[in-house]
C-alpha cells in the first residue's frame, strides 16, 4: 500500500471580507464565532466557501479516509495586514520583528472550509473521522503580502 497526496493551491488568499457596504473584517475563527452576530458570521462563511469552491477540482476522487495538511504561506507580520478605507495595508516587518499572531485563529477557519469543500464537490461523503481521520497546519513565512498563499494536502492510501 503506497501513500500518496493532493495538493490543492489557493494562491492570494482573503485577508478580510466584506460584512456590509462600508466595512471589512479581518478573518479569524475568533472573530467569527465569539465577535459576531450570525448574520455577518453566515455572511463571512459564505464568502470563504465560495473562494475555497472555486480552487477544489472537478471531478476529483479519492480513496477514503483522507488526511489533510494545511500549509499557510504569509508574511512573519501577517498580523499586521489591515484594511483602511477599503485597501489593504502591509508594510515588511523590521529586522528584529518577533510574530505575535495566533496560527490557529487564521488556520482553523480555512482549514474547515476545506474540508466541507471536499463534502460540496462530492471528493468525500461526509467530513467525519470515518472519512477524514487526520489533519495538521503550519505556518512557512514569504518575503511579502503578495505572496500569500494555502497549499491543502489530502494524503491518502492507495493499491499501487
Amino acid at each position: 500500500m503506497a501513500r500518496k497526496k493532493t495538493k490543492i493551491v489557493l494562491p492570494k488568499f482573503p485577508s478580510h471580507v466584506k460584512i456590509s457596504k462600508t466595512k471589512n473584517m479581518k478573518l479569524g475563527y475568533n472573530k467569527i464565532y465569539a465577535g459576531v452576530n450570525h448574520f455577518v458570521r453566515e455572511k463571512t462563511v459564505r464568502q470563504i466557501h465560495d473562494f475555497v469552491d472555486a480552487h477544489i477540482p472537478m471531478g476529483l476522487e479519492l480513496p477514503a479516509p483522507v488526511g489533510t495538511h494545511l500549509r499557510i504561506y504569509v508574511p512573519i507580520n501577517y498580523g499586521s495586514v489591515r484594511m483602511v478605507k477599503g485597501n489593504i495595508t502591509w508594510k515588511p516587518p523590521h529586522d528584529r520583528y518577533k510574530p505575535n499572531w495566533d496560527l490557529d485563529n487564521l488556520a482553523f477557519i480555512w482549514l474547515k472550509s476545506l474540508n466541507d469543500g471536499l463534502v460540496k464537490a462530492g471528493v468525500l461523503p461526509d467530513d467525519t473521522v470515518e472519512y477524514l481521520n487526520s489533519t495538521a497546519y503550519s505556518v512557512h513565512y514569504v518575503k511579502n503580502f503578495e505572496q500569500r498563499r494555502l497549499v491543502y494536502e489530502i494524503k491518502y492510501n492507495t493499491d499501487e
